[in-house]
């Protein structure tokens, strides 16, 4: 009896040390899954000592009644599902936030002779869809490590063959899905053939380091080059590409300047209250509950998506973008660095001889898949042709910027994977235009920066 008496008192002191090292653990923030779970396991110790004899007829009633619980749930959920269908049939889907018209990259035709193929494809499905918070620029991609594609734990796509070490060229590439490379293994990507190119030319080691992310636009490609600066992380050169990104979110949002996702995280943060996981919010019981609530009317957000284009949101935009030019322009100055800036090709955009597959992607791209219809696109087409004119004219007055986007007009095969998306030799072919105009900008006499600049040392770099 004494023997079975000391059992329950360690079994209750495990229960209890497991509870404590769960909230000590968690403190000061939330608890997150595994000290939850760890809760949940420490009382079920302890539960068990208190009852001692009685714990097996105890877990044999919490066992039926929680079976029964998740029979009659599932009979529920499906009952719901089906009942939902009937409900919702003939109904459209609205996206939360819409996306620009584009046909799919994985089903290009130009996939289908390529080896890597199926296996890039592999990897981008078992990569993170929403990627990771980074300060200031709000996501990145997060770390994953594969044949193709490959990303550092600072949410970065490697560049094959970079040496960042020092006296090493550093050269900082920005942009969006572009730059990063959707759609091309690592050696296919804009920053790997700089990266091909340099280590050819340069008798010192070369470091291109890809800060590109699919959605960024060039204020927070800005804000990425600030963050290396503010830790006196100079580079040799920057390099940014950029277009797309900017007129999209401008044009969905009617801001200027806007970032991707701008309604949701002005939403999470004004509610306070984290959304429920997805798995959640997909139950069909709670579908149905809501088609039988009442409706409130919705209040309307003032980052809600707007279809109607102001007369002068093109000058807008446009006007972010060469303020981001000349701030990065100033930056240079201070720190010693060069610059050079890209505007990106699009099917839309340049006199490109397209193939079969381009002319699909092109009326696909503007016919558009919104609830905007074909005044809205035409309208959305003719924001794209006033911002492409006022960068134009603009980088013919600015040596830094560059506006490439009839780098293809002369290429008859197929290089677009969707309306911007290249493939490799697309890729190859912009990187070839941008060491053309960089020329020998990158070859800043050793000790030019300005002393006050920075006091990094070459390792920090």
């Amino acid at each position: 009896m004494n023997r079975w008496k000391t059992v329950r008192i360690i079994t209750g002191a495990i229960g209890v040390a497991m509870v404590a090292t769960a909230l000590v653990s968690a403190l000061p923030e939330a608890p997150g899954r595994i000290e939850f779970l760890l809760v949940i396991l420490g009382v079920t110790v302890i539960a068990a000592a208190i009852l001692g004899s009685r714990a097996g007829a105890a877990y044999r009633s919490i066992a039926i009644i929680g079976l029964n619980t998740v029979m009659l749930f599932t009979v529920l959920e499906i009952g719901a599902s089906l009942l939902l269908g009937v409900i919702t049939r003939g109904r459209s889907k609205p996206d939360a936030e819409p996306r620009p018209a584009e046909v799919s990259l994985e089903l290009s035709p130009f996939y289908a002779d390529q080896e890597w193929a199926s296996r890039y494809w592999a990897e981008i499905a078992e990569q993170s869809a929403t990627g990771w918070y980074h300060p200031y620029e709000f996501w990145r991609r997060a770390p994953f490590r594969g044949q193709l594609t490959n990303i550092s734990l600072d949410g970065l796509r490697l560049t094959p063959g970079a040496k960042c070490q020092s006296g090493a060229l550093v050269v900082y590439t920005f942009g969006g899905s572009g730059m990063w490379g959707v759609g091309v293994p690592d050696w296919g990507t804009i920053a790997a053939y700089l990266q091909a190119h340099w280590s050819r030319t340069e008798s010192r080691p070369v470091c291109v380091v890809n800060f590109g992310q699919p959605g960024h636009t060039s204020t927070q490609g800005l804000i990425a080059l600030e963050r290396e600066l503010q830790r006196c992380k100079i580079p040799d050169l920057v390099v940014f590409y950029d277009s797309v990104n900017d007129l999209n979110y401008g044009r969905i949002s009617g801001i200027p300047g806007a970032h991707r996702h701008l309604l949701e995280i002005a939403l999470t943060l004004e509610t306070g209250v984290p959304a429920w996981p997805s798995w959640v919010r997909s139950l069909s019981v709670l579908q149905l509950a809501r088609e039988f609530m009442p409706k409130a009317a919705p209040r309307p957000h003032r980052y809600q998506p707007r279809w109607n284009i102001a007369p002068d949101l093109a000058d807008g935009i446009a006007e972010v973008y060469l303020n981001n030019v000349r701030m990065v322009e100033a930056l240079a100055i201070d720190y010693g660095f060069a610059n050079a800036f890209f505007w990106q090709p699009h099917i839309m955009m340049g006199k490109k001889p397209l193939t079969e597959a381009e002319k699909r992607i092109l009326e696909a791209t503007e016919a558009g898949d919104g609830p905007i219809g074909r005044d809205g696109e035409r309208a959305g087409h003719k924001l794209y042709r006033q911002v492409y004119a006022s960068v134009a004219r603009a980088a013919q007055s600015d040596d830094h910027l560059h506006d490439i986007s009839d780098v293809l007009d002369s290429v008859p095969s197929l290089v677009y994977l969707d309306s911007h998306h290249l493939t490799p030799d697309g890729n190859r072919r912009v990187a070839e235009r941008m060491l053309q105009l960089i020329g020998d900008r990158i070859a800043i006499p050793g000790g030019s920066r300005p002393a006050r600049a920075c006091h990094a040392t070459p390792a920090d770099r």
